[in-house]
């Protein structure tokens, strides 16, 4: 029962912190378009974040254990190393989703840079 209102908590005050900063604005085309961007990137942050915290604690120590060789996979379970392995692949797939993030970025601010040097 305390998961499941937790769970509900946690739900209704994400959706609070989404719609609390909205004040209406005046802005052009181009602004609009990086406005849209950012607020998509920053809604997709917050439910990685929202992730990160919902990750069973036990298969983080047990990762945690696993990296400073304080257990071996001999002593494993396969199911703790089936979890382990899904675990390392979910971890993976983040940070190369991070990666195409931050390269977009830098694309963008490079095309700006080179647009403002070409403006001169």
């Amino acid at each position: 029962m305390k998961d499941k209102e937790n769970i509900f908590k946690r739900f209704i005050s994400f959706i609070k912190r989404i719609f609390e900063n909205e004040e209406p604005k005046q802005i052009s085309a181009k602004s609009k378009e990086t406005e849209k961007q950012e607020s998509k990137s920053n809604f997709i942050e917050v439910l990685k974040s929202y992730k990160v915290e919902e990750e069973d604690p036990a298969l983080l120590k047990l990762q945690d254990q696993y990296e400073k060789s304080e257990i071996d996979l001999c002593v494993m379970s396969n199911e703790q190393i089936h979890d382990l392995n899904s675990l390392y692949k979910r971890q993976v797939s983040e940070l190369k989703e991070k990666l195409i993030k931050k390269k977009r970025e830098l694309s963008i601010i490079q095309q700006r840079i080179s647009n403002n040097s070409a403006n001169m």
